[in-house]
């Protein structure tokens, strides 16, 4: 291949589809670096260029990727995956497949994401990545929701709330023995690990489930028979300023969210629970979104599970700091 082959620009697509195109969401740290980087890479202009969002789009091969501002830490670079359809009907009949095979989907008809206006269902795979697949009506030159929270896979779903570079990197270390539980999933009545044989455990938007006392009782009281003494759980997900009258309608991932908390209710239940060191390590500065008036911001919570061989701890010794 020539030189001049070489730097010949991949072919834009921002036209109708007539084929259907792999779609990649990545968390980005310095939006403008990746701009220029992914300008060079595929040899194009972005496609849509807007307030803390853009997408590229290019034919060969047939791709739209786009780029989200936040910071990734121990969360990954990547938001979520998927594939735009070309049509309704193809839509559908993916998503009945999914659903006769047991896997469950949220679907969103006729929102407004990412600048267009869209119709869409969300998955998960059995690794927890999350997929959006959709259709594209037309675009918009409004931002309805800012890809909240993200269940990564690495992920945010990864489905709630920015994951900041104030996170601590929970999965920066491969050695340690983890498990994880996301919103989409539904709660075990146990965990198949054996007493005492976890490091850490991860609770993205647990919380933001129906809410079901009993449930989460159980589910914590699973959490500390797992955890090895002084093993950590982090919490992460939506809470609320004060209470919601009914189920939020939300955006984007965030549309699996069910229930939002009260802030200071998730570290009572953890020291409820028998928790202990229990601390705030994000409170949202900003809400993520606002429905009838009641503000909810990201949340992100860590605790331990008591060490007799370490100083007794109190069980709840937290600070609120904003973010």
């Amino acid at each position: 291949m020539s030189v001049a082959e070489a730097a010949k620009p991949i072919q834009n697509a921002s036209t109708p589809d007539t084929v259907a195109r792999f779609h990649l969401s990545l968390n980005v740290a310095d939006l403008d670096r990746s701009i220029t980087f992914y300008r060079m890479l595929f040899g194009v202009e972005p496609a849509k260029v807007r307030d803390g969002y853009v997408k590229f789009e290019t034919a060969e091969p047939p791709l739209v990727m786009s780029l989200v501002p936040q910071g990734h830490a121990g969360g990954g670079a990547l938001n979520h995956v998927g594939l735009r359809l070309t049509d309704a009907k193809v839509l559908v009949a993916a998503q009945v497949r999914l659903e006769s095979a047991g896997f469950r989907t949220q679907r969103e008809e006729g929102v407004e994401c990412c600048y267009a206006r869209q119709t869409k269902f969300w998955v998960t795979d059995p690794d927890n990545t999350l997929w959006e697949l959709y259709i594209l009506h037309e675009d918009v030159e409004e931002h309805s929701d800012e890809h909240a929270p993200t269940m990564r896979t690495a992920a945010d779903v990864r489905a709630l709330g920015v994951q900041s570079p104030d996170v601590i990197a929970i999965s920066s270390e491969p050695a340690k023995a983890s498990w994880r539980h996301f919103l989409v999933q539904p709660i075990p009545s146990s965990i198949e690990h054996a007493d005492a044989s976890i490091d850490e455990v991860q609770l993205q938007g647990t919380f933001n489930l129906a809410p079901d006392a009993s449930r989460q009782r159980a589910l914590l009281a699973e959490v500390l028979r797992v955890l090895r003494p002084g093993g950590r759980v982090w919490v992460h997900g939506l809470a609320a300023d004060r209470p919601l009258a009914s189920k939020p309608q939300l955006p984007g991932p965030a549309a699996l969210v069910e229930h939002v908390p009260l802030l200071g209710s998730v570290a009572e239940t953890l020291a409820d629970a028998g928790f202990v060191n229990v601390q705030y390590l994000k409170v949202g500065k900003s809400p993520c979104f606002v429905a009838d008036g009641v503000e909810m911001r990201e949340l992100q919570l860590a605790a331990s599970k008591p060490d007799p061989s370490q100083p007794p701890q109190t069980g709840m010794a937290c600070h609120t700091e904003k973010a």
